[in-house]
């Protein structure tokens, strides 16, 4: 990974000539491991704080919610009045607002998958899946199944296959266009997120197609992501938000 004048991060390609063909690393029911040839060193562990490391059992401060407005009153307004509004216009305003990143928070993006990786996903059994047709108009979709569901072929590649649904196949339309995508992977309980960016195909057969099948299900679709990078997201979010603490969950389910 290089930085570019600019200070944007400049991803290496993969190679061409890598075999897309290794044996699958992971799956519902497989407990693997990476060759040792196909990993760089593993970073630094982060923290959701480059200043301090958060504390066994801490929660970060959450800000008191304001009084509810409701929906009636909201959903019967005209449009909104935006008077007073100030956009940023600029990458260069954005920065000069933040300041730059942490160097940990740059040094942290991978462009290859690591045993922790593949614990991480042989755990998963939930992601978010986002594309966007050519013309950038966006989607995100849920992608769901037993824990390992994803299957992974070699250090830089990985498979997730499809399932019945409705058949509006939004993600495929788009990938067809625009083959950039991004995966979210969470884990029920867990402050392990998972982001993985790279470029998708769309596939209707492979030899690993059986290794996929679910419930006497064999996938009819898959998406092949070649990865571009991949990193842990800082789990303040999750904290934040206390999405895995059942006192939070809504009694209406």
């Amino acid at each position: 990974m290089a930085v570019s004048e600019d200070g944007r991060t400049v991803l290496s390609r993969r190679s061409a000539t890598q075999s897309r063909h290794q044996p699958p690393l992971c799956g519902p029911s497989s407990k693997v491991t990476l060759p040792n040839r196909l990993l760089p060193p593993l970073p630094p562990l982060l923290s959701c704080r480059p200043c301090r490391p958060c504390r066994p059992g801490e929660t970060l401060p959450t800000t008191a919610p304001s009084p509810a407005t409701p929906a009636g009153d909201i959903l019967s307004r005209g449009p909104a009045d935006r008077a007073g509004h100030v956009e940023l216009r600029s990458a260069e305003e954005l920065r000069e607002l933040l300041g730059p990143p942490h160097q940990l928070v740059i040094d942290k993006v991978r462009q290859r998958l690591t045993p922790d990786d593949l614990d991480l996903l042989g755990r998963s059994p939930f992601c978010l899946v986002s594309t966007s047709d050519a013309q950038g108009n966006c989607d995100v979709s849920p992608r769901g199944d037993l824990p390992g569901f994803t299957h992974v072929l070699d250090a830089t590649t990985l498979a997730l296959p499809d399932r019945p649904g409705k058949r509006r196949a939004d993600t495929f339309h788009n990938v067809l266009e625009n083959p950039h995508a991004g995966l979210l992977y969470l884990i029920p309980g867990s402050k392990d997120v998972l982001r993985i960016n790279g470029r998708a195909r769309v596939l209707t057969d492979a030899p690993f197609f059986d290794a996929m099948t679910v419930r006497g299900q064999r996938p009819t679709l898959a998406l092949l992501l070649d990865i571009d990078e991949i990193y842990l997201h800082c789990p303040a979010s999750l904290r934040r938000s206390g999405v895995w603490e059942p006192q939070t969950w809504s009694a209406s389910g």
